[in-house]
């Protein structure tokens, strides 16, 4: 993991990112970057596989559920892994939207494409 990575986590899990609503990059009707809004824009809950009831904020959901000791079986060594990565590109997705003074081009949509 990167320090741009950590220091990202970091900021959402103490409420820094996404910081002060902006617009969104969506322009939907005037959507302002707030966490409900980001979920929906990037389509977070179907990427992590978590139920729209079961939580407003997924990210942190599964951030919660990650064991504290390293995993010993492959596949969940492999989970692990997929769902890491697919949170650190969100978390530099939703970063690059809520400051748009530093444009970089979106990860997460590029790996949905493809």
């Amino acid at each position: 993991m990167s320090p741009k990575d950590r220091s990202r986590v970091v900021r959402w899990r103490i409420g820094f990112l996404p910081g002060k609503p902006v617009q969104c990059w969506c322009q939907r009707d005037g959507a302002l970057t707030t966490i409900s809004h980001l979920m929906e824009c990037f389509c977070v809950h179907p990427l992590l596989d978590v139920p729209i009831t079961m939580t407003i904020d997924p990210i942190s959901y599964i951030l919660n559920k990650f064991p504290k000791n390293p995993p010993q079986q492959q596949n969940q060594k492999e989970y692990r892994s997929r769902i890491w990565s697919l949170i650190c590109s969100l978390l530099f997705d939703i970063d690059n939207c809520c400051h748009p003074q530093v444009f970089l081009p979106p990860r997460i949509r590029t790996q949905i494409a493809s």
